[in-house]
């Protein structure tokens, strides 16, 4: 689907619809499995602190190195020549290529969009597999997953530099199994989408720059 969205449909009105249908199956998918395969509906847990601290300072730490490359090397690395283009590209079929629209897309993403995916790929992909096999095994097979997309996402908008994509998507992956990591722990979700959602903004505040550039 994020190829669909993402590639074949870039640039055009139908790239909006086909990004909510996939979204909407994926995250639809461990309500359909657990109902009708497990016999049961999923039960949010009651919030917990355990394990906040490693989630704030791993984001917190993501988050100061995330910027710190970007402002201090990548801005004007050729890697990024024509990401703005690109980037702006996707957005305008969505109608969210403005200020105002892409901090809208930003706030949806560092709060809702991170918990969707912590609930997709830490509770119910990570969560099944780990009942199958070693929570190590566990979590590099969810994190590899996790990593599929962005390599798509990546590459796209690096204009196809896949070394580039590559080497970040080597970086989602850490994340994501440091995710899975911090859940096994805690046994709750909280502390990684937290953890996700300020990876999240450091991702927005690039996107932003590029897209309107601060001073």
């Amino acid at each position: 689907m994020t190829w669909v969205y993402f590639v074949a449909l870039a640039g055009r009105q139908e790239a909006g619809f086909a990004y909510a249908v996939g979204k909407v199956a994926q995250f639809g998918l461990p309500v359909v499995w657990l109902r009708w395969v497990e016999g049961r509906w999923p039960r949010p847990t009651a919030p917990r602190g355990q394990g906040s601290g490693s989630a704030t300072l791993f984001g917190v730490a993501v988050l100061g190195v995330l910027l710190a490359l970007y402002f201090g090397a990548m801005r004007s690395s050729p890697m990024l020549v024509g990401a703005a283009a690109r980037l702006r590209e996707r957005l305008e079929p969505m109608g969210v290529a403005t200020p105002v629209g892409f901090l809208c897309v930003a706030v949806f993403y560092c709060i809702a969009h991170s918990l969707l995916e912590e609930y997709y790929w830490r509770w119910f992909i990570f969560g099944r597999l780990r009942e199958q096999s070693a929570p190590l095994l566990a979590g590099v097979v969810s994190s590899v997953a996790f990593t599929g997309h962005h390599v798509i996402l990546v590459g796209r908008l690096t204009g196809g530099s896949w070394g580039a994509a590559a080497l970040l998507s080597l970086c989602v992956a850490v994340g994501g199994a440091a995710w899975a990591w911090m859940y096994q722990r805690s046994g709750s979700l909280y502390g990684p989408w937290w953890s996700h959602g300020l990876v999240d903004a450091g991702l927005m505040v690039v996107g932003y720059d590029l897209l309107w550039p601060f001073p």
